[in-house]
């Protein structure tokens, strides 16, 4: 049996959720896990008053997205996660890959930074945006109407210094898949799709 996890991460605002969304919708037999769900459930269920206090709600999602996806993968064939992965997360999901005996393709996406930077803007300024990804502090119900007055909008130092020095650019697990996704109109979606029936069949 041929098992595949897919790792769509890359860089901040070059669409992996969106792309996601296209796999799944090929692939039917794919189970989608994302982790930004399970954090936002967790923002809505504790809430928090600081930054710290966000962290340490982050750092028990984390820990049981890793027990969710342990049990997806031992039922599982295909799974899909889409995250900015880092090396921080790479030993974890490369003992899952081995224990249940996964191939990884990891696709990488890239673009102009500045490109990014303003859709990552215009994504956490949108009211369909949850909250908690803007803000220091979070409570369910929680309503701010003007999302430019949020106090944890990423500036443009803040959000280049990630990209640059977190090793986005650079995580590697398995296979590999790299698509620059500056122009939408240039996205060479039919080398991934390729790669991607090998793999899995269309």
């Amino acid at each position: 049996m041929n098992k595949v996890m897919v790792l769509v991460g890359g860089l901040p605002g070059t669409g992996k959720s969106y792309l996601t969304k296209m796999i799944i919708d090929k692939y039917k037999n794919m189970k989608w896990l994302s982790f930004d769900e399970l954090k936002e459930k967790y923002w809505d269920e504790y809430g928090y008053n600081t930054n710290d206090e966000k962290l340490e709600v982050n750092i028990q999602a984390l820990n049981d997205f890793y027990i969710i996806l342990d049990k997806t993968m031992s039922n599982s064939e295909y799974v899909i996660i889409d995250y900015p992965f880092s090396n921080k997360q790479k030993d974890k999901l490369e003992e899952l890959a081995n224990k249940y005996n996964f191939s990884i393709l990891t696709i990488r996406l890239l673009g102009d930074l500045d490109v990014l930077y303003d859709r990552q803007k215009t994504r956490d300024l949108a009211n369909d945006r949850h909250l908690g990804h803007v803000m220091n502090s979070y409570h369910k119900g929680d309503v701010l109407n003007d999302r430019s007055q949020a106090d944890a909008l990423l500036t443009y130092d803040v959000f280049i210094d990630r990209c640059k020095n977190r090793g986005y650019d650079t995580f590697q697990l398995g296979q590999l898949v790299e698509l620059d996704v500056t122009d939408y109109n240039k996205i060479e979606y039919k080398q991934l799709f390729t790669v991607l029936d090998k793999i899995i069949g269309g």
